[in-house]
């Protein structure tokens, strides 16, 4: 990751969360840059003051991403235990030629899917993936922007066939959220299926 002047000016003096290419993430406050020129290895590099005061360097090629780090986005999603999206067809076609797709995210980047055929509970098809840390987070911090939305400003959307949806998010302290709705571009439904079609290509 190239830091520029203008990633520079955005996060100096500022809470970050950096994440490497190895995909560990830090948090901490920025508290210095290095230019290439001073630096022993010949590479740009900024240093950040972590949480538990240690002055740790990232170096531009170490470095994949930065972002500004927003206390309550993150006490959003270390809250989450696990986030749990079904959907099944509405038709046209019989009962027994409909599918429910139920896909479950858990925080240490686990997500599954499991397909359904009918009324039958026992599901026709199962699979398990394993996502890096960085694409959870990314998904995390944008269903906690919704989350966070007024709900005049959510779209929910209704639809007679196509398919509808329970999304249920399960929170550490063991209260649930559960919000029903129908797949149709609204604000929920855009988000999960976006994320689950990049996963289950």
């Amino acid at each position: 990751m190239k830091f520029t002047e203008e990633i520079l000016r955005k996060c100096m003096g500022k809470r970050v969360r950096i994440t490497c290419v190895d995909m560990k993430a830090y948090v901490g406050m920025v508290d210095d840059y290095i230019y290439p020129e001073d630096n022993y290895n010949g590479k740009a590099g900024l240093i950040i003051d972590t949480e538990d005061n240690r002055l740790i360097e990232f170096c531009e090629d170490e470095t994949l991403e930065i972002e500004l780090y927003d206390q309550d986005t993150e006490a959003i999603i270390s809250s989450i235990k696990k986030v749990r999206f079904k959907m099944w067809e509405n038709g046209p076609g019989t009962i027994d030629e409909l599918k429910t797709f139920v896909y479950e995210i858990f925080p240490d980047g686990t997500v599954t899917r499991s397909i359904y055929q009918g009324e039958s509970r026992k599901s026709v098809d199962k699979e398990m993936l394993h996502i890096s840390e960085n694409r959870k987070h990314r998904f995390f911090m944008g269903l906690s922007s919704v989350l966070k939305m007024d709900d005049k400003d959510i779209v929910m959307c209704e639809v007679c066939d196509g398919c509808s949806y329970t999304l249920q998010i399960t929170y550490r302290d063991g209260h649930k959220k559960v919000i029903d709705g129908d797949v149709g571009g609204g604000t929920y439904d855009e988000l999960l299926t976006g994320f689950i079609d990049s996963i289950f290509e």
